[in-house]
């Protein structure tokens, strides 16, 4: 790899690691503090699992809010969840709702969880919102990647269904 192949990935590493709250401020790395092999930081500490990490901008957390904006708010409807879009008649290749509100047995709004920053562009997206707006039913998107607060879910379902 070399030289400037082993500088870039230390400091790509640097960063990822301030990035997600790892480094020491004002710590300075010696020699021996990297394995130049790996360029992994050696530092004698537990592994961070998963329920520590923010859920801010997870799957897991934007379901969370997600959830609780719907029985709190919504109490009348049933939230249903990886809805197959053949309800709406969608293409074979549609990408299943993660979510599906219903009120007295009747889709009323369909909720697409998108992880990636272009993923409502996918054809398979397009086809389950085309399919759903056909059928007069709206079909959001809400993305891990944005701050998806509480606020701005209970916003948006209420724009689709008040």
């Amino acid at each position: 790899m070399g030289f400037l192949g082993d500088l870039f990935a230390k400091k790509a590493k640097e960063m990822l690691n301030d990035k997600l709250g790892d480094t020491v401020v004002g710590k300075v790395l010696s020699d021996s503090d990297v394995d130049s092999r790996t360029h992994s930081y050696n530092e004698n500490k537990p592994e961070r699992s998963y329920s520590s990490v923010n859920d801010d901008r997870s799957r897991r957390g934007v379901e969370k809010r997600l959830k609780s904006v719907c029985s709190e708010k919504y109490p009348n409807y049933e939230l249903k969840a990886n809805v197959d879009a053949s309800i709406f008649y969608a293409d074979s290749k549609a990408s299943n709702y993660s979510y599906v509100m219903y009120k007295d047995g009747q889709p009323r709004l369909s909720i697409m969880i998108l992880d990636g920053h272009n993923d409502y562009r996918l054809k398979k997206v397009v086809l389950a919102h085309e399919a759903s707006e056909a059928q007069g039913v709206g079909c959001i998107n809400i993305m891990t990647f944005l701050p998806s607060t509480i606020e701005y879910i209970e916003g948006r379902i209420k724009e689709h269904l008040n």
